[in-house]
């Protein structure tokens, strides 16, 4: 997982085994980005870099409409409320669900 500022709300309950990836240069993430097997993140500029490298994986989004901005490639879109956790809570359920095992 990529995470970064604008994710703070997204709950790393529960992820403790996964590898969490933030505070990293540009060219650093765009090296570990190469070996992901599933990319996770908000709608940004990430999100469109990881559909062009094309990773498979979820953005999820809340201001923008994906129908009209969502990533290249393989990266699906989930629309979330930006201040309903429960909203987010769902999000991370179903992606927990979409992430490939080991």
């Amino acid at each position: 997982f990529l995470y970064g500022p604008a994710e703070k709300k997204i709950s790393l309950v529960g992820l403790s085994k996964t590898p969490i990836i933030q505070n990293v240069s540009l060219q650093e993430l765009m090296i570990k980005m190469a070996g992901f097997r599933y990319y996770v993140g908000l709608d940004s500029g990430i999100s469109h870099l990881a559909g062009c490298m094309g990773l498979k994986g979820l953005a999820l989004f809340h201001q923008s409409n994906p129908c009209y901005w969502r990533p290249m490639g393989q990266i699906n879109s989930v629309s979330i409320e930006k201040n309903n956790p429960a909203s987010w809570d769902h999000a991370m359920q179903q992606l927990l669900k979409e992430v490939p095992a080991k």
